[in-house]
């Protein structure tokens, strides 16, 4: 493998990884957003 072949497989796995992370901290706060409007919703039909 040449040297500019494994510059690109270096800079698409440096691309991948950014991406991973990413996604990963969106679906975090995502999955955080859900799970904190259901404790709400549970709550209120509680009180209610």
């Amino acid at each position: 493998m040449s040297a500019q072949d494994t510059r690109i497989v270096w800079s698409i796995a440096s691309y991948l990884d950014a991406l991973e992370a990413d996604l990963s901290e969106a679906f975090a706060q995502k999955f955080a957003g859900a799970t904190r409007a259901t404790v709400e919703g549970k709550e209120n039909e509680e009180a209610g």
